[in-house]
């Protein structure tokens, strides 16, 4: 594979990555949703990474910790990401 596909495709996963993230910290917070920008972004960095945690999610459906539940797709999904970011990395050299 050429080194700049390879390249194109760490940064892609760096993004998602990022992205990932940022569904993360905001699930822990209230997010304004009245406000149609704050809204949108938001829906376009759900949308972006529920092709990975959708997946993820009904194969490891979240557990069951007393009053609520613990979603483990998120967790797997920066797995995922890491471990596809390191193959890409090795195709380098």
């Amino acid at each position: 594979m050429p080194q700049q596909l390879i390249l194109a495709l760490d940064a892609i996963l760096h993004l998602f990555w990022i992205l990932l993230l940022v569904r993360v910290i905001t699930s822990w917070f209230p997010i304004p949703m009245h406000n149609k920008t704050v809204r949108d972004i938001m829906e376009v960095i759900w949308s972006i990474t529920n092709v990975v945690i959708k997946p993820i999610r009904k194969i490891v459906p979240p557990l069951q910790t007393g009053g609520g539940y613990l979603d483990l797709s998120p967790i797997l999904a920066f797995i995922l990401v890491r471990v596809l970011r390191n193959v890409l990395m090795m195709m380098l050299f």
